[in-house]
């Protein structure tokens, strides 16, 4: 960052280099571990994935795990090793970003997925959606309301998360949703 943009005020960056200075400041005390909560929101994807290959490296240069927090799936399947897909507060699937990206198993997983835009796709194609309220309900798996999967077993005992192939995932029928 050079002397001039150093002291200028935040709104005279551009959104990549607020990033930029965002990013140095969470390094510049040798943390162990960063927390990157949503940290391209808003910038286009080409500057998205140069902020995050920074942030990636930055991190690998100061011996830091990076911990990214995202909605954005395809910033997560370009930029992280494992990943762990999350529902009401809790893990539904974890491993490897590969693997869970790529063959995804737990519904909610899938689902997401399916949600994605693609290349493509007619302009006026309606993306799917998950039917059912999206509040947990009482006991059970807090995806059950609106697992088109789900059984006696979802709604009244909830998953405990173990491990199945290459992953882990909170599921009571992971083989039959991977099928």
């Amino acid at each position: 960052m050079t002397g001039e943009a150093a002291s200028a005020y935040p709104h005279a960056l551009s959104g990549g280099m607020r990033q930029r200075a965002v990013i140095a400041m969470a390094l510049v005390n040798g943390p162990d571990l960063v927390v990157a909560d949503e940290p391209t929101t808003a910038l286009d994807p080409e500057r998205r994935d140069q902020v995050l290959a920074l942030l990636r490296e930055r991190c690998a240069v100061a011996g830091a795990a990076l911990l990214l927090v995202s909605h954005d799936l395809e910033a997560v399947r370009r930029h992280a090793d494992r990943v762990a897909v999350t529902y009401a507060g809790r893990i539904v699937e974890l491993g490897a970003a590969e693997a869970v990206l790529g063959r995804p198993v737990a519904p909610y997983t899938r689902g997401l997925l399916a949600s994605l835009p693609t290349a493509g796709l007619p302009h006026r194609s309606r993306l799917p959606a998950f039917d059912g309220p999206p509040q947990p309900p009482a006991e059970g798996c807090a995806f059950a309301p609106r697992c088109p999967r789900a059984d006696g077993q979802c709604r009244g005992e909830e998953p405990e998360i173990r491990a199945y192939e290459d992953r882990f995932v909170a599921c009571h029928h992971p083989r039959e949703v991977a099928a």
